[in-house]
Formats: structure tokens, sequence, C-alpha cells
């Protein structure tokens, strides 16, 4: 063999090590491919008014659960300060665990007036005579609640990311989708879970989800059971 063509190999066999090594050093700096994402929540028109928006807004409000066990949920627990308990001295998970304090509440508030100017206003019934006002803020006429986005019987969070402020008549899609019908669908979803028909996980997905749909879907029947 010739010197030069010694040569020449010798350069040709760098060149492929070099190369070989270049490719090594990206494949071992390369991320893997993110998880497969599951569908993209519901997401309203830029512009749509919380009198027909049955949605909160995703970046204030995505959904937190403490918990998905079946077993804490079926459970029986002690019972806070001033709650009723049942025959056997102890209380609900959502009775145990409902406890969202008043500086949250008013956080919550602030967060949504800034989307929607005057929902504060119309939620606290301002427009109204301050003797008037209770009709409007407590009971059967109340026209709004800090709302759980996924309910505290089902294992949810008491935390501002599950907090948003939902208005009793909203009208979505010409029905009426406000916090009494949600509250419906999430009567049904408790009892479904604490019957063993139903996983929490899959509960609170389809909730965070498209809760209106999925109310459509299950037609759940009235129900005044707190969630």
């Amino acid at each position: 063999m010739s010197a030069f063509r010694k040569i020449a190999l010798c350069v040709v066999a760098a060149l492929a090590f070099g190369a070989s090594d270049d490719l090594l050093a990206k494949t071992k700096s390369r991320k893997p491919a993110p998880p497969a994402q599951s569908a993209a929540p519901v997401r309203m028109p830029v512009g749509t008014s919380a009198s027909n928006n049955p949605y909160p807004d995703r970046g204030l409000t995505p959904g937190m659960a403490d918990t998905q066990s079946v077993k804490d949920i079926q459970a029986r627990w002690p019972c806070p300060h001033g709650a009723k308990a049942g025959k056997d001295g102890k209380c609900t998970y959502s009775t145990a665990h409902r406890n969202v304090p008043t500086a949250t509440k008013n956080a919550v508030y602030a967060a949504y007036e800034k989307l929607y100017p005057g929902l504060t206003a119309y939620c606290h019934a301002l427009d109204q005579p301050a003797a008037k006002r209770k009709a409007f803020t407590v009971g059967k006429g109340q026209r709004c609640e800090v709302d759980h986005f996924c309910p505290v019987g089902i294992g949810c969070s008491n935390d501002a990311k599950n907090l948003w402020i939902q208005r009793a008549d909203t009208i979505y899609d010409g029905q009426l989708m406000g916090f009494h019908q949600k509250d419906d669908l999430e009567a049904w979803g408790i009892a479904q879970v604490k019957a063993g028909k139903l996983d929490p996980k899959d509960f609170d997905s389809r909730i965070w989800a498209a809760w209106v749909a999925y109310y459509h879907q299950v037609r759940p029947p009235h129900s005044n059971v707190s969630n």
C-alpha cells in the first residue's frame, strides 16, 4: 500500500470516528419525547362573560385533588367543631375536610373580578338595598358561590387552584348550566364513588375536562346533598 493511500485511509477513519462521536453526543443530550397528553379541556372564546361561561379560567383554577383514594372518601371522619355528626359520631369526608377561609374566598373573588369586572358587585347583590341583599346571597336566590371545581366530597382541595366564582344563572348553549346543575352532577358522582361504581380519578378528569358534557351524558337527578 502506498504511503499516500495509508494517509487517505487514516483521514477517512478519523472523520468517521469524529462524526460518530458527535452523533453519540447529540443522542445523549436529546430529551425524551413528552408523554402523550389527554384531550385538552374546554376553553371558552376570548370575551366570554361570566354569565355564559360554565367553566373557570384554567390558569387560575386548573383543579386540584388532595386525595383520590376511595377508602378516604368512603371513610367516616372526626367532625370539625360545629358540624352535625352522624349516628356513629363521625362525619363524611366532605364535612370533615371542607374549609375555605374568608381570606381565600376574597382572593378568589379578586382574581375573577379582574377577568369579569362587575362580577363581585353582582354576586354580592350591591345593586339591591342592603336590607334585601341576603335574599340574593344565601339560599335559593343565591346568585353565585365560591365553587370547588371538583368537589371536596370526591377528595378535592380547598386550595385556590380548585376554587372559582360560579354563577347560578349561567346559560350555555341555550340551557341553564350554573352551580346548581354542577352540584347535581357532583352529588351523583360522590354517591357512585362511595358505592364503588366509579373511580375518583376518572370522575375528577371528566369534571376538569368538560363537566357540562359529562352532565348531559349522566343526566343526574336533582339533589340537595352538600358536596
